[in-house]
């Protein structure tokens, strides 16, 4: 089986780079994080604007356990409020 050279190690470690950079503006930016909670709350919103969703929700599977799923959604409703 020969390789389809689909990409390459720069290609991917590029990518790795962009996507830290672009999720840790307290970081790399201006935005100002007082504290974990801050940055959390952030670090959510910008995943769900890099991926199209419109709901917090749409990251927890609907496959979890029940107890997992409750607790996932209320992790993310605590990260998200005030948004």
């Amino acid at each position: 089986m020969c390789e389809k050279k689909a990409f390459d190690i720069t290609g991917v470690l590029n990518g790795i780079c962009d996507k830290l950079v672009h999720r840790h503006p307290h970081i790399y930016g201006d935005v100002v994080a007082e504290d974990e909670e801050t940055v959390l709350k952030n670090w959510e919103m910008l995943k769900l604007q890099e991926k199209g969703k419109t709901s917090i929700l749409q990251g927890v599977p609907k496959s979890l356990p029940s107890m997992v799923k409750a607790y996932r959604i209320q992790e993310k409703g605590h990260m998200c409020s005030g948004y």
